[in-house]
């Protein structure tokens, strides 16, 4: 049985990609403490942060929706998830408790 090609939707990625430039750019505006009223508009970094963070949580549930088994791939998404993860946040509490 052949596992079914990976879903590819490239406007996500631009609409990911958009958030994290608008993101970028504000706080390089927020840093200055000026915005110029020609980009009064990029006063929204803050709501842009919860689109992109639910755009990347929509991203990261399509494997699990194209495969159909919720559950048992649930359960290794996220045990490889936390392979992933825990060993460097652990790192950085170890470090900053050090500090």
């Amino acid at each position: 049985m052949s596992r079914p090609s990976k879903l590819q939707l490239d406007f996500i990625d631009g609409l990911r990609a958009i958030a994290a430039l608008y993101i970028l750019f504000h706080h390089a505006l927020q840093s200055t403490g000026y915005f110029p009223p020609a980009l009064h508009f990029m006063g929204r970094g803050h709501d842009v942060v919860a689109i992109f963070i639910t755009i990347s949580g929509f991203y990261l549930a399509l494997p699990l929706a194209q495969r159909g088994n919720w559950n048992l791939e649930a359960t290794r998404f996220y045990q490889k998830r936390m392979r992933r993860i825990l060993p460097p946040y652990f790192a950085a509490i170890g470090v900053a408790l050090c500090w």
